[in-house]
């Protein structure tokens, strides 16, 4: 569970800001998954809240996809539904899966995270990368099948 998660990875040490989703991790749209961070890590435990950013790399640049702020520091961890708003663009009908290299960033929720990213000296730790796997929905296709067919039938029998 997430309480166990949370205080596993608090007992990692300093080494570790952080400990899911690692960056061999794929998440999938329509999955529910863990951030989990080590809520002791020194730049964090001074924190009452911390907020996590996520961001895709667009021409050498970070692009914000999703936020989840003023979280509880000492929770140690957050419950994530992965949907389409994780995406910058959407698919387009017949298109094919699409894998995405997200990077997410973990800071106090006082901070500003463009000013730290752009900081080459900030204290805290560089963004993470794991990958975001947006499946075409096939049943999409189904539905608007049976509805075209559906309201171009012959219903002089309904």
């Amino acid at each position: 569970d997430l309480a166990t998660e949370a205080e596993d990875c608090s007992k990692q040490g300093n080494g570790y800001p952080y400990c899911l989703p690692l960056t061999t991790d794929t998440w999938t749209n329509g999955s529910t998954h863990d951030f989990i961070w080590n809520f002791n890590y020194p730049y964090y435990v001074t924190s009452p809240n911390i907020s996590i950013y996520l961001y895709n790399i667009v021409k050498y640049a970070y692009v914000s996809t999703k936020n989840y702020t003023n979280l509880n520091t000492s929770l140690g961890g957050v419950e994530v539904a992965v949907d389409d708003s994780w995406f910058l663009d959407s698919l387009s009908p017949g298109s094919q899966n699409q894998t995405v290299t997200t990077y997410f960033y973990i800071l106090p929720s006082s901070m500003d995270p463009y000013t730290e990213l752009a900081n080459s000296n900030s204290m805290y730790p560089r963004p993470f990368n794991f990958s975001v796997l947006r499946k075409y929905r096939v049943i999409y296709m189904a539905v608007y099948a049976y509805l075209y067919i559906y309201n171009f039938r012959d219903c002089s029998t309904c």
